[in-house]
This record gives structure tokens, C-alpha cells and sequence, in this order.
């Protein structure tokens, strides 16, 4: 009796050409040898506030969960900052619990690597993420709550600064009221600067990194970490955390918010610019493929996991708790109080450390 093949064999056939292809993209040919591709278990992330970069920490979190590495964390475990925030990481700002090298190190600091290389293993790669800098000064100003240390309104406080910046700046010279995103990386606008000096500055900061993602394209940005490291999209799948909402009157205030945070907008542009060109360089078919995965598994997991959205402060578990309780947080659930996965996801970097807290101390 001849067989009869199912109606939809061709359908059945691309899929399992596409997985085999798939599969053998994730290899390397070497001397003529087909070897497995080399997954990188060693990161730096250099956290920057107000950029999606707790979301990258959960991320990061979770896979050294997953793979038993050796995480770098504050010492006292009291802050999510390395040391003072306002100067630069010392190697000996790392808790003792733990000797070096470390795989991984993503909590807050100013960006030295000088001193970060002393305790990182040396096939280490370095990754940052950078935001628009009107969305990130927005965010900050109220994450910060600098209108209060302005003796400013909430409400009106970063209209009332962005149309006199230099009133408040002379007297409070906070280095979060200028260029804050620059700040982290080693630059201080409480100084004279030139052009010639910034354009030092954005060189340097770019030649250190091995990848600079961009919040705005953020899935984009863990596509093309997924190239440099080799990790699966499964490790990459996220819900967003710690995010605030958006002064209604900032597209109003773009060009004043641009023009003070000028070396911020320096750096992002470059920086914008050369994430752009590696982007163009990826092979548009698998790209796509991997964008679609991304997005649909995280948002298979939200449906999963997530009850609602809310602010953070009325959220009663500590591992969804934030140091600022203005941002979002996920109330979960039944599933996804029972689910590792589901509880992992909503955790945000304070929930991280809380959770190294009950560890070590």
C-alpha cells in the first residue's frame, strides 16, 4: 500500500529545515571541525540609572542563577551601590563574602575599569545601556526626587529647573542635575569642559565597552546581546521593571533638556549611531526571527505570570520591592506565585539584593 503523506508535509518539512538550520547557525566551523558556539557566562554590566538597566540586571540575575556563577555584590549589602555613588568603584567596595575573580558584576557604581579588572576574570565582557537623554533626565529628576532638593513643586519641579538651570545648579551642583548618564561614566560638568574634551570623553567611553545597548530599541539591544554572547532567547525573555511615568509636557521641554544635557547627548548620539551600524550588519532573517521569539515568549510569560501592573509601593513582597516606591511593579498570579520563573522575573534589583542579604548575613 503506497503511502500517503499528511496534507500539511511541506509545512512540517520548512519547520524541520528551519530548526536544522537553526541549529548549525548556533555552530562555528573551525578547522574543518564543527564546533558548538562559545557561550559568554563572564559580564560587567555598568548599571546606569534610568535606563532599563534593572530590567538587564533580572536578566543577568537569572542566568547566573541558572548557571551557579560567582556574583560580585556591595559590601554590607545595604545598598545597591558599590561604594558612594558619587565616586568612582573601588575594588574594595566588594563584599568579602565572596574572593575574587567574580563572573558577573552588574549593581550600581561609577564606571573605573582599571578596578573592575582586578576582580573580574579576564575573558570578561563589558556591556552598558544608554537611553534618550530627555527620557532619562525626566526619569531621574523624579526617581531622584531632585525637585524636592530644589525646594520645588512635584508636580511643575523639572519645567520650573529646565527654564533656569543654572540658578538652581550654582547652588546645589548636584551631579545628577547635569549630564547624569555622563556622570556614571567618569565625567564631571561641575567643571569648564570643552568640545575637544567631550569628544575625548565619548571615544574613550565607547572603545570601553564590548556592546552599548539602547533602552528606546530594547529588544533590539538583546538581540544583539544574544549575538555577542551566545546565549538562548530564552535566557532574554523579560518584563520591563522600575519604570515611571512620563511627564506629559516633556516633549515641550526637548530642546532646553537637550541643550543643558549636552554631553548626555553627545554620548547617546554616538553611541545611537554605532548600535545602529551593528544592527545593520546582523542577518536580517535570523534577526527577525529572533525579535519575534523575544517578544512573543515574554509576553507568553506576562500572560502567565502577571496579574496587573502597579506601583511598587503597594506591592507587600520584598522581592518586588523598590528603592523608590514611584515605579511600577508586578502583582502576580496564582501561577505565577507558585512559578520560580514567574517570581524571578518580577524581582527587582533591590529584591536581588535582599535576597543576597538573607544569603550572607
Amino acid at each position: 500500500m503506497r503511502y500517503k503523506f499528511p496534507r500539511n508535509y511541506k509545512v512540517l518539512l520548512l519547520v524541520a529545515y528551519l530548526s536544522a538550520f537553526i541549529y548549525f547557525c548556533h555552530r562555528i566551523v573551525t578547522n574543518g571541525k564543527i564546533v558548538e558556539k562559545k557561550v559568554i557566562k563572564q559580564i560587567v554590566l555598568h548599571k546606569t540609572h534610568k535606563c532599563a538597566s534593572s530590567t538587564v540586571v533580572n536578566i543577568l540575575e537569572r542566568f547566573a542563577l541558572k548557571h551557579k556563577l560567582k556574583v560580585a555584590v556591595p559590601l554590607g549589602l545595604q545598598s545597591t551601590f558599590f561604594g558612594n555613588k558619587f565616586k568612582f568603584f573601588t575594588s574594595s567596595s566588594v563584599h568579602e563574602v565572596s574572593t575574587a575573580p567574580f563572573d558577573m558584576l552588574y549593581f550600581h557604581f561609577r564606571f573605573n575599569k582599571t578596578e573592575i579588572f582586578k576582580i573580574m576574570k579576564k575573558e570578561t565582557i563589558y556591556v552598558t545601556i544608554l537611553r534618550d537623554p530627555v527620557a532619562q533626565f525626566d526619569s531621574a529628576f523624579k526617581f531622584f526626587n531632585l525637585y524636592y532638593i530644589l525646594g520645588l513643586k512635584a508636580k511643575n519641579g523639572l519645567e520650573t529647573f529646565i527654564n533656569n538651570p543654572h540658578q538652581f545648579y550654582k547652588s546645589h551642583n548636584n551631579n545628577f542635575l547635569r549630564n547624569p548618564m555622563a556622570f556614571e561614566f567618569g565625567f564631571d560638568s561641575r567643571k569648564n569642559y570643552t568640545k575637544e574634551q567631550v569628544d575625548v570623553f565619548v571615544r574613550e567611553t565607547l572603545s570601553s565597552f564590548d556592546l552599548i545597548m539602547i533602552s528606546n530599541y530594547f529588544d533590539e539591544s538583546l538581540v544583539l546581546f544574544k549575538q555577542v554572547t551566545g546565549w538562548n532567547i530564552s535566557d532574554l525573555i523579560y518584563f520591563r521593571l522600575n519604570q515611571q511615568p512620563v511627564t506629559p509636557s516633556l516633549e515641550r521641554l526637548r530642546s532646553k533638556i537637550t541643550e543643558w544635557n549636552d554631553v548626555d547627548t553627545a554620548l547617546y548620539s554616538a553611541a545611537l549611531s554605532l548600535f545602529k551600524k551593528k544592527l545593520s550588519r546582523l542577518n536580517i532573517d535570523q534577526f527577525l526571527t529572533d525579535l519575534i521569539s523575544l517578544r512573543g515568549k515574554s509576553e507568553e510569560m506576562y500572560k502567565k505570570c502577571v496579574l496587573t501592573r502597579t506601583m511598587n509601593k503597594s506591592l507587600l513582597t520584598e522581592n518586588t520591592e523598590s528603592w523608590n516606591g514611584k515605579t511600577y511593579g508586578y502583582s502576580l498570579t496564582q501561577f505565577g506565585q507558585k512559578n520560580n520563573l514567574c517570581k524571578q522575573m518580577a524581582m527587582t534589583d533591590y529584591g536581588i539584593l535582599l535576597s543576597y542579604r538573607r544569603k550572607f548575613i
